[in-house]
């Protein structure tokens, strides 16, 4: 049997949802972020949406970012996954660490839910990455909201941003259900 809730459009077969509204954005950040930007988030002018020849940059309404706060908010409710991809240069002892914040109080409380790592390999200048996966459920999009937020980054490591060619860190905001 399909159903169709009137208050929320969400189509279910036998009791299952089978057609919700999906989102993918894609963004990137476009500059370096260094050791004299670290401990405080990333502002949203770090960050440019997926606009490389060739490359697909959302489906469906995509997320916003405040250009000077680096605040994303989401484009509806549901249940969103958040990808981050990192990719770092590091001096010789250093770890870096990306956290992912979240509020569910408007930004009255932000909260880390997620650390991404890359370690240093003992050599000056060498690449590593990182990854890290978050599940959440937006119930309010005024209230439930996300930031980044870069510490331990020791003077000479740095993340890296796209250059002339290839993208470095990048961001993936997925959302999966109602």
């Amino acid at each position: 049997m399909i159903t169709i809730d009137g208050g929320t459009g969400v189509i279910r077969r036998n009791g299952v949802e089978i057609a919700s509204e999906k989102m993918v954005d894609y963004w990137y950040l476009n500059a370096d972020i260094t050791h004299s930007d670290g401990d405080t988030d990333i502002p949203g002018s770090k960050f440019t949406r997926n606009d490389k020849t060739g490359g697909a940059s959302q489906i469906g309404t995509g997320m916003t970012v405040d250009n000077s706060s680096g605040v994303w908010t989401f484009p509806t409710t549901g249940k969103y996954m958040i990808e981050v991809h990192l990719h770092n240069r590091s001096n010789i002892s250093d770890n870096t660490y990306l956290d992912l914040k979240v509020t569910v109080n408007g930004g009255s409380d932000y909260y880390s839910v997620k650390r991404i790592q890359s370690t240093s390999s003992n050599a000056n200048a060498k690449g590593h990455s990182g990854s890290g996966v978050y599940f959440m459920n937006v119930t309010d999009t005024s209230q439930v909201k996300c930031k980044f937020f870069p510490h331990s980054i020791d003077s000479g490591s740095y993340f890296e941003g796209n250059d002339s060619e290839t993208l470095q860190t990048v961001f993936v905001f997925t959302r999966l259900s109602a």
